[in-house]
């Protein structure tokens, strides 16, 4: 990477690779999925409808950039289909239900979403016939909130009192 500026680095190393993001019609999501475009990623993206109607993904035409499912990653075997014929080279686990407050409504829901599907894309995993480098997408949420002014670090404790948290913290677990 010497010699080469960052973008072309990133350019020389995704460049017609397969890109698997779940979450893609998420905000994060969708800058991932406009920044793999660009690099000239293969994408295929995994996620349910967004759930604004003013929303990033169809700001940046993400249906135009990206083979798109639009489908609940809590079904397993759909998940499952849509990694196994994609074959990826990365997946990008973004899917959650990520609302704190909303967490508290729907906190059944919320643990499915968040540790099951986060299970769901690492079974798929499993049956690839190849190797796939992934990265799960978390949150600060994992660590317990001592109420204290610095940055967590990877081995801090983790917990959390709300469902979104604990949950998260599960995923990471």
């Amino acid at each position: 990477m010497e010699n080469l500026g960052l973008m072309e680095y990133l350019k020389n190393h995704y460049q017609g690779k397969k890109v698997f993001i779940t979450g893609h019609t998420g905000f994060k999501g969708s800058w991932l999925v406009q920044i793999l475009s660009n690099l000239g990623a293969i994408i295929k993206g995994y996620a349910l409808s967004p759930d604004q109607k003013v929303n990033l993904f169809d700001e940046i035409a993400g249906a135009d950039l990206c083979e798109s499912v639009i489908h609940d990653i809590r079904d397993k075997e759909v998940l499952k289909k849509a990694i196994l014929d994609f074959q990826p080279d990365y997946i990008f686990h973004l899917a959650a239900q990520p609302l704190v407050r909303l967490s508290y409504q729907i906190p059944i829901d919320t643990f499915e979403v968040n540790v099951l599907g986060t299970a769901h894309v690492l079974d798929a995993l499993r049956f690839l016939d190849k190797k796939c480098a992934i990265v799960l997408i978390t949150t600060d949420k994992v660590y317990h909130n001592n109420e204290t002014e610095y940055a967590y670090k990877e081995d801090d404790r983790l917990g959390g009192y709300d469902p979104y948290s604990s949950s998260k913290a599960c995923c990471e677990l």
